[in-house]
């Protein structure tokens, strides 16, 4: 028995914690996330615009992760989503630029 399961077994606000971490990993895997045509061109229109905002003066982040997160992908796949989609951008606004 490792030393986290002795620790849970005597204190219960860390078995209450735990048990809360196992719900929601389980919640997030067992829902069937479906993303309908409206809520892919909300996300579209919001991803070229956080793109545009960011490719020209930075900040895009502030219009793609809140529709994300409005959408209801939950917070930790949003900032990964948003991270990786704005730093494309990025990197292929600043190779037009550098060309010019």
């Amino acid at each position: 028995m490792g030393a986290s399961r002795t620790l849970q077994r005597f204190n219960p606000l860390l078995r209450k914690q735990a048990a809360c971490a196992l719900w929601r990993t389980n919640r997030i895997r067992d829902k069937n996330f479906r993303l309908n045509l409206h809520t892919a061109i909300f996300l579209f229109f919001a991803g070229a615009l956080g793109g545009g905002i960011n490719a020209v003066a930075g900040g895009g982040s502030f219009v793609a992760f809140p529709a994300l997160l409005f959408t209801g992908v939950p917070p930790i796949p949003a900032n990964a989503t948003n991270t990786l989609a704005l730093w494309v951008g990025t990197t292929a606004s600043g190779g037009a630029y550098s060309r010019s």
